[in-house]
């Protein structure tokens, strides 16, 4: 005669598994967002290198993040100005036109479901242009130049290599932006804070508006994957890249984490 289980014992027996399901499901998930973030740096360092190549190639001059100097590319026929004004499609050469650098996070989902579902498309390639992962500090490095190709910030944009070496200014970050209702983990730029006025908080939260930030995304527990000039990538909150020092040679000249550019 088999004895059935008791009242009891079938309540431990349902714990005990939902409990190893739900240490299973966060060691996966654990696992994921490690993966993710590995390929993110990955990402952030093919872009720096991409950035400074095309650098050498172009005797020292940085690549604008912005240039309304360029209307067309010849590698994306048919493409709307700003695509081609925006730093992605213009470096992308120098990344053999891998979109995954560009696509690194999980903003490829949300760009393709504006699109409506699809990955092909001069509209594909103007949102792939507005939402990369990693925005640009378009503002203080290359420059955000008009027409007649003058940056928004002459005196304090780095326009060109810097004699002695590479320097240790934030060239890209994790970003994010809204589009709509729709959140993406991406955009093309970010402001730095005495440039946007950010209203920072001590820890990015789902509620925050990246707008109010400068288009940072601290998406890993609280800090942002940023990536500088020299190559070198750290996490920083965003209480610590406040720090207007980390953004502007001025700034670091003068050791002044308050510098307002000119």
């Amino acid at each position: 005669m088999h004895k059935a289980f008791t009242l009891t014992e079938l309540l431990v027996t349902v714990t005990i598994v939902a409990i190893l399901g739900a240490l299973s499901v966060g060691g996966v998930t654990k696992v994921l967002a490690t993966a993710r973030k590995t390929a993110e740096i990955s990402a952030g360092r093919t872009l720096a290198i991409a950035y400074l190549d095309h650098a050498t190639d172009h005797d020292g001059q940085y690549l604008p993040g912005m240039d309304f100097r360029v209307t067309s590319l010849p590698d994306l026929p048919g493409a709307m100005a700003h695509t081609c004004q925006r730093y992605p499609f213009r470096l992308a050469p120098y990344f053999n036109n891998n979109l995954a650098v560009l696509l690194a996070g999980q903003n490829r989902a949300a760009i393709r479901a504006i699109n409506n579902g699809s990955e092909t498309g001069a509209m594909y390639d103007y949102l792939v242009s507005c939402f990369p992962s990693f925005g640009m500090n378009i503002h203080l490095i290359g420059g955000q130049v008009d027409a007649l190709g003058r940056p928004t910030y002459p005196r304090d944009c780095l326009t060109t290599a810097a004699a002695g070496g590479r320097l240790n200014l934030i060239l890209f970050a994790t970003a994010a932006s809204t589009d709509g209702t729709t959140r993406v983990e991406g955009f093309n730029q970010i402001i730095p804070p005495a440039v946007a006025g950010w209203r920072a908080p001590a820890r990015r939260t789902d509620a925050v508006n990246p707008g109010d930030v400068g288009n940072l995304d601290a998406r890993y527990h609280g800090k942002a994957l940023v990536i500088f000039l020299n190559g070198s990538v750290q996490e920083l909150t965003l209480r610590e890249l406040q720090d207007m020092r980390l953004w502007c040679q001025a700034a670091a000249d003068l050791d002044d984490p308050n510098y307002l550019p000119q």
